[in-house]
């Protein structure tokens, strides 16, 4: 039957480098048996892990792209070596061999008498699906003396002459290393050298290519070149056919040996072996004639039915983008809707044929609808409509392809895959080849592969049903693991932490996984983000109820994994800026337990973290502990009665028990700390002083102990669920569904594999209602089911007013410690430092200054106004960010958006400004305004002030003032009395004069015939009266826009006290006729001469007080940039200048930098920002210093910021007494601590294997005191700054040699005497033989104890223990 084409190939397939092996002589040898094994090709092509998968041909268009299109990796081969049999039996990319080798055999089958194999040849183009019986008649390989009497005609191939290839140029066809396909030697290492070949005399003499080429000009451009085959009829002799026998050769129709090697045992419960058949496929038209080419890029099978789905295998005749043979097989039962439709017919038979051979009932063709819909399992609930159930499948698959004359001739691979949508094929890309020279008979071989241009193949399909659903899914580019679809699950994710976000995904999974817990946040209140901005937040509860909601919304196909940036925002909301991704869990889950009961006090939740969790460890008495050993507990409840104060005794148990094994001891022996592997087996339900508590997860941790990489492993629905992992970046936030034995491998016992160290329970009384209980009922917030863009776009209602708070920067004198201010304090209104104003939303910037002049008395002239609008969410808690106004300003007047403050208002929901006050001489002189011809008043250029200090002091003695100022409820109501007065006149508004300025600016805008000079002008009209107001981010950045549309008619207004709206009107000269600013004809002003205004910077003063520990504000003012930042700094905090001063920069809540010799430079050249906070104090000695430290008080501002912050936002105060902290895999310290820090005595052991006992002073080592080094040298002395300074004695472990004496930053100084124990000669011995000389350097820590061939054999210096990276040898001199 002759193959159809189905696919043109592209026309530079042949022009690209295979990605093939550089030689075939570089491929390994095969094994001393018989090449005719189906193991055993002459030229075997080396076995990869990534042959196993999708095809790719990198030189298809994309137009030939479809549902064969996937991955392809072969440019990363590693060679797999091959059974004692010789085939290179694959398996999946990342799946290991042992997944066919473990376990124990499963039963065999039984099967009906019509599963009996069908012995009847097959039909050119015809597919056979057999049963997993013996067919009736077939000879044993063992029997079978030669070749089959049947199969031993020698058929001749076509002769003839054949015209001169005409060869394209950029069409050449070589091998990989560029010589041609024969020049490799890849005979079996096992035979002997070949005789040389008796002559052939059916075979024409070969043309310099080796095949007569078809040079016909009908060929299209795109095909690749055909060329006519010569058959090799050759057969082996006599003495290799004894070899060939002795080797030992097996059929392609012993259907028993193929299938028991492809289905292999499964070792696991949740895999059950599902239904199995094979199906035949005879290719009669491989290469074709010339009147009947086959130039098919892509060849298929008919579809067949095994286990209820449809498959095929798909054949690339003259490979994937390879020099090989590509094969893979297809499930199409899971393709998409649309790939079903696009999926090319067979190039042999039909569909209908390969269903009537199905001998699985049913069968499921992929372009019927079969199988009624089935939905995602979801362990965690979800808000949205059920998600329908990815269509995958497992299964065991293998391909045989032989001879059909000569079935002894044939090649096998096998694998494992998971088909799904976008998985749907997998395979072999390089499965035998050279493909040029499959029909040459090699030695070893019967006949060659290819006779009478026919190949046959096998396919061995084994379903397996796979209750994970995670069962050898093969994840890449085109296949990305869907959490959702594999799982139920939404994946965890924390870029910021990307290389070390297993803690906090370990953390919140394990929460959010609990059904109490959700509970517990399903009836928290949190403040709404945009009608409730100006509450005070709680931004670690809101991000945990936003994690929640869309770990049960984002579940639709292509979802990323959740990201948990939102929970590290929150905490540095408040401050916490350590580096997060090194703690621990348990640090973590502590840590935010803090805050959440921070923000829970005073609602009725308060208590109920406690009843989740129980009490808090405490540090102080160790007691609860929540820890229980390891050592010599074989499993956990050993563990459980072993442990001491492993619970609070006057506290009811909690719901939730964590318990932390203890994985962790410093061995003194070899001095490093040690993760300890002991095994702890699990059990589900254990008992805890009578308390039944039921297993419900656990943390594991893997690699070294300072590897920071956790996971969580989960049961959320109890005893007798699946068992889910969270796994962090480097395993690409993955989710997986783990199978009992996977799960029990964290027991412990092999040092090598992760560890559980933080096991869960759950507490029996509650377990029903935790594992399988309802759903609470979730009142989903609205805020929640806004996006990001809803709420920046929230939308006013028409003509609602707009109130702002405004905060006089006086208030900045109130505050005191780290940040600037705290708007969610009532002080400030108490103290009229906070006032709130109504505009409406079409105000600009001059009704906003205007405004802000009427609300704060001290204000005389509204140009003093300096204002920023606040984002305290983008900030910290005492720090909110300062907007700059500049962009509104700018804008102000043009009719547009962002000239009007409603787009403020959405882009800031809390509406607080925060307004600078200039100083009144600081301000130009106003001149005096001239009508002009027109009769409208003009402005001059530096007049941009919206009115004049006499407009602002009547307008605060007027009941029908144009700003309506109120007080909050805190406010004395007394404060609000005002007099009664007249309306203000026009002459009492020349704030307007500046819109009338852009009107007319305007209109000359618009006017064709204005030049390039007057636009200028207009344009900096139109931005008149908007003030100087500095852009809080990059100092001189600029900020260009399109032509504002025309301003709108209504000029805006804002309310008196007494609900009076006041327009703010254009004032002009009533004797001029009045003319319409937007006719053309109407010629704009004169250009005002513009003086570019100095770029000036707004900063924060305060002063620290080390004495007393006080930060005290100092003031807020504004500075030119060319100011010198020393002497501006002394000047204005009444420094004298005999006194030497430090500034520092405070960066965050937690840190301050000092400026040191930035402080000469000026605050442009210093790098300083708008806003910035500056700390200044009086320099102090050393021996200040030490006098404070010695008092536990903090001589400077960074740590003093650190105590603060902790102080403002802890339960409890920072820890002040005898502690242990000895969290897992970080250095530990039991002794006293002062505000948080070491201080007194303790001891300290380091992760490099030092200790330290002695005085410790502000978290540094200073006193006396004795470290013990890793290599067990002993100092003994005095120390400071955590180094040795004073008198000390230091004694070498291996040598015995002391030094007594002084000691100075660490290294020997002054008088001292050494004591030694041996000779110089012997000292300078190898450390390791104890023969050579030590004369060789480890790099890069420099010790030199070895010599050089014993350095170069040790992988960490045995001194300070550091990797050694490589050894040098050194030279000594006499």
């Amino acid at each position: 039957m002759s193959v159809t084409a189905s696919r043109d190939p592209p026309p530079l397939l042949f022009a690209q480098r295979s990605p093939s092996p550089a030689t075939f002589a570089a491929f390994p040898r095969s094994s001393p048996q018989s090449p005719h094994s189906p193991r055993s090709p002459r030229f075997p092509p080396t076995a990869h892990a990534e042959d196993i998968h999708t095809p790719a041909p990198t030189a298809l268009p994309a137009s030939h792209q479809e549902d064969d299109v996937s991955d392809d990796e072969d440019d990363d081969d590693a060679s797999e070596a091959s059974d004692m049999d010789g085939t290179a039996s694959s398996v999946g990319a990342g799946e290991s061999q042992t997944n066919h080798q473990t376990g124990s055999a499963l039963e065999p089958r039984t099967h009906n008498a019509h599963d009996a194999m069908d012995t009847t040849p097959d039909m050119p183009g015809t597919i056979q699906v057999a049963s997993l019986a013996q067919a009736p008649g077939l000879v044993p390989a063992a029997s079978m003396d030669g070749a089959p009497a049947d199969h031993s005609a020698t058929h001749t191939s076509q002769t003839g002459s054949t015209p001169a290839p005409e060869v394209n140029e950029n069409l050449v066809r070589v091998n990989s290393h560029g010589s041609s396909v024969d020049s490799g030697d890849s005979r079996p290492a096992s035979l002997p050298p070949p005789p040389p070949p008796a002559p052939i005399a059916h075979l024409d003499p070969p043309s310099p290519r080796g095949e007569h080429e078809d040079s016909s000009d009908d060929d299209e451009d795109d095909m690749p070149r055909w060329r006519e085959i010569r058959e090799d009829t050759s057969v082996p002799s006599e003495d290799e056919l004894r070899e060939i026998e002795a080797a030992g050769e097996v059929s392609a129709l012993d259907h028993e040996h193929w299938e028991s090697r492809t289905f292999t045992a499964l070792n696991e419960p949740e895999y059950t072996a599902g239904p199995s058949g094979r199906f035949h496929w005879t290719l009669d038209h491989y290469n074709g004639n010339r009147e009947n080419p086959n130039k098919e890029y892509l060849m298929r099978s008919p579809a067949a039915n095994v286990g209820g789905y449809d498959w095929q295998i798909k054949f690339y005749p003259k490979g994937n983008d390879t020099e090989y043979l590509s094969v893979y097989v297809e499930c199409l039962s899971v393709k998409k809707d649309d790939d079903r439709k696009d999926s090319g017919p067979s190039n042999q038979g039909t569909a209908e044929d390969a269903t009537k051979a199905s001998r699985h009932g049913a069968p499921q063709h992929f372009f019927q609808e079969s199988t009624p819909k089935e939905y995602q399992e979801t362990p965690l609930p979800l808000l949205t409509d059920p998600v329908l159930k990815r269509p995958s499948v497992a299964a065991q698959v293998a391909v045989v392809i032989y001879n059909p004359q000569e079935p002894r001739v044939n090649y096998y691979k096998s694998c494992c895959h998971r088909f799904g949508p976008n998985s749907t094929d997998w395979g072999w890309t390089r499965f035998h080849g050279p493909y040029e020279d499959i029909h040459r008979r090699h030695r070893g071989q019967r006949q060659a592969l290819l006779r009478n241009d026919t190949l046959s193949f096998t396919c061995y399909i084994r379903v397996v049903d796979d209750e994970t659903g995670c069962l050898w899914e093969h994840h890449g580019r085109d296949n990305r693991w869907d959490n959702f679809a594999m799982t139920g699950l939404q994946g965890l994710c924390d870029p910021e932490y990307s290389t070390h976000d297993g803690n906090i995904i370990s953390a919140i999974s394990s929460w959010m996984l609990l059904r109490p817990f959700r509970e517990f946040l399903y009836s928290v209140t949190v403040p709404d983000p945009v009608t409730e901005a100006r509450k005070r937040p709680k931004p670690l509860l809101a991000a945990l109820q936003r994690t929640l909601y869309r770990m049960r919304t984002d579940v639709q196909p292509g979802c990323e994994a959740i990201d948990l940036e939102e929970i590290w925002d929150a905490l540095e909301w408040y401050g916490f800026d350590e580096h997060l991704g090194k703690l621990d869990v348990i640090q973590l889950w502590e840590i935010l337990r803090a805050k959440l009961e921070l923000e829970l006090t005073g609602t009725p939740q308060a208590m109920r973290f406690k009843e989740l969790f129980g009490p808090e460890r405490d540090r102080l008495t160790n007691h609860p502990s929540y820890r229980v050993p390891v050592k010599n507990c074989n499993d956990i409840q050993i563990a459980i009665d072993k442990a001491s104060n492993l619970t609070h005794k006057g506290h009811r148990p909690p719901e939730i028990l964590h318990i932390e094994l203890e994985r962790q001891e410093f061995d003194t022996s070899s001095r490093t700390m040690k993760k300890l592997s002991d095994k702890v087996a699990f059990q589900d339900v254990v008992d805890v002083k009578g308390k039944a508590y039921v297993f419900y997860g656990f943390v594991a941790h893997k690699d070294s102990l300072q590897s920071g990489s956790y996971y969580s492993v989960l049961r959320p629905a109890g005893l007798g669920g699946k068992w889910y992992a969270y796994y962090d970046a480097k395993d690409e936030n993955r989710v997986v569904c783990l199978t009992k034995k996977a799960v029990d491998m964290h027991e412990g016992g092999d040092p090598k594999r992760p560890l559980a160290y933080i096991l869960l329970f759950v507490r029996n009384d509650i377990a029903s209602d935790a594992f399988a209980g309802s759903e609470p009922v979730w009142n989903v917030p609205e805020w929640l089911k806004r996006s990001s863009e809803e709420e920046s776009n929230s939308k006013l209602a028409e003509g609602q007013m707009i109130d702002f708070e405004v905060f006089d920067s006086q208030s900045f004198l109130m505050h005191h410690g780290p940040g600037m201010i705290d708007p969610n304090e009532h002080k400030y209104q108490r103290l009229k430092l906070a006032r709130t104003i109504h505009v409406h939303p079409t105000a600009t910037a001059d009704v906003i200054r205007a405004a802000i002049a009427s609300a704060i008395e001290r204000i005389q002239d509204p140009r003093q106004c300096k204002f920023w609008f606040f984002d305290h969410a983008q900030g910290t808690s005492h720090r909110p960010n300062l907007r700059s106004s500049t962009t509104f300003e700018q804008f102000s007047g043009q009719g547009t958006e962002m000239g009007m403050i409603k787009s403020v208002a959405s882009d800031y929901p809390e509406r607080r400004i925060w307004v600078h006050v200039a100083d009144l001489p600081t301000l130009p002189e106003l001149p005096k305004t001239e009508s002009n011809s027109n009769g409208a008043v003009a402005v001059p250029a530096d007049q941009n002030s919206p009115g004049t200090s006499q407009d602002i002091d009547h307008a605060r003695n007027t009941t029908s003032s144009n700003v309506h100022v109120e007080d909050t409820l805190m406010s004395d109501p007394d404060d609000d009395d005002e007099g009664t007065a007249e309306a203000p006149t026009n002459e009492q508004m020349d704030v307007v004069v500046a819109e009338a300025a852009g009107v007319v600016a305007q209109a000359a805008r618009h006017h064709a015939d204005v030049s390039e000079e007057m636009g200028v002008a207009a344009d900096l009209l139109a931005a008149g009266a908007q003030g100087d107001d500095t852009e809080m981010g990059e100092s001189g950045s600029v900020h260009t826009h399109p032509p504002p549309p025309p301003p709108p008619v209504a000029p805006p207004a804002f309310i008196g006290e007494d609900g009076t709206v006041f327009n703010i009107d254009v004032v002009r000269d009533p004797s001029q006729p009045f003319v319409n600013p937007f006719d053309i004809t109407v010629p704009p002003p004169p250009p005002p001469v513009a003086t570019p205004p100095t770029e000036e910077i707004y900063f924060f003063l305060k002063t620290f007080d080390p004495e007393m520990q006080r930060l005290r504000s100092t003031c807020s003012t504004m500075v030119k940039k060319n100011e010198h930042i020393e002497p501006f700094i002394r000047k204005i905090a009444n420094f004298p200048a005999s006194i030497a001063i430090d500034i520092y920069e405070e960066e965050s809540p937690t840190s301050a930098s000092p400026l040191e010799s930035r402080a000469s430079q000026s605050f442009s050249a210093a790098g300083l920002h708008n806003a910035c906070i500056l700390i200044a104090m009086a320099r102090l000695t050393d021996t200040q210093r030490d006098a404070l430290e010695s008092r536990g008080l903090f001589p400077d501002p960074h740590d003093y910021l650190a105590y603060a912050t902790a102080m403002r936002f802890a339960p409890t105060p920072p820890l002040n007494g005898y502690y242990t902290l000895d969290h897992f895999s970080s250095e530990w310290y039991v002794g006293t601590l002062v505000k948080g820090k070491m201080h007194g005595q303790g001891t300290r052991w380091y992760h490099n294997g030092s200790s330290y006992t002695g005085s410790f002073r502000l978290g540094r080592r200073h006193g006396q005191g004795q470290l013990i080094h890793a290599n067990g040298d002993v100092y003994t002395g005095s120390f400071a700054g955590d180094l040795p300074d004073g008198q000390g004695s230091l004694v070498e472990a291996a040598s015995g040699n002391a030094y007594h004496g002084g000691w100075r930053g660490g290294r020997r100084f002054g008088e001292g005497v050494t004591h030694w124990r041996q000779a110089e000669q012997e000292e300078r011995l190898c450390r390791i033989c104890w023969e050579e000389a030590a004369d060789a350097a480890f790099y890069d820590c420099g010790h030199v104890v070895a010599c050089l061939a014993c350095a170069r054999r040790v992988d960490q210096c045995p001194v300070c223990r550091r990797r050694v990276l490589a050894a040098m040898r050194l030279y000594f001199g006499n």
